[in-house]
């Protein structure tokens, strides 16, 4: 008889479309989860499940205003991450370190597509 595996669910206040594991976190396993809400206030959330209470918790959550299409979690630092994000039709990736004490993520460097034809800054408009 093979043994029932038990899944563990956990509820983001927004649908997500970027989950990624964070390999730096070495006590237990941790994961980002990055939200799209298209007119609410996206999120970054970090997820720890604990193998004792076999729960699944958020220990952080972080603001992060454009859809998060794409996230990625630095190999070596569990507080840096990429995200990729749709900001109204602009495109564009940034580095973030996680302030703790804060609570907020603090860009380190930013990617973004120019801007399109007609809007303020680019070409004809």
């Amino acid at each position: 008889m093979a043994v029932a595996e038990r899944g563990i669910t956990h509820g983001l206040r927004y649908q997500a479309r970027a989950l990624a594991q964070v390999p730096a976190a070495r006590d237990n396993s941790a994961w980002l989860a990055g939200t799209t809400a298209l007119r609410e206030e996206n999120e970054v959330e970090v997820l720890e499940f604990d193998a004792e209470s076999d729960t699944l918790r958020r220990s952080a959550s972080y603001r992060h205003p454009p859809e998060i299409w794409h996230i990625a979690s630095c190999p070596e630092d569990p507080l840096r991450l990429i995200t990729v994000f749709n900001d109204g039709g602009r495109y564009g990736a940034t580095l973030w370190r996680a302030d703790l004490h804060k609570q907020q993520l603090e860009a380190q460097a930013s990617l973004c597509s120019p801007p399109a034809l007609g809007e303020a800054g680019g070409a004809g408009g």
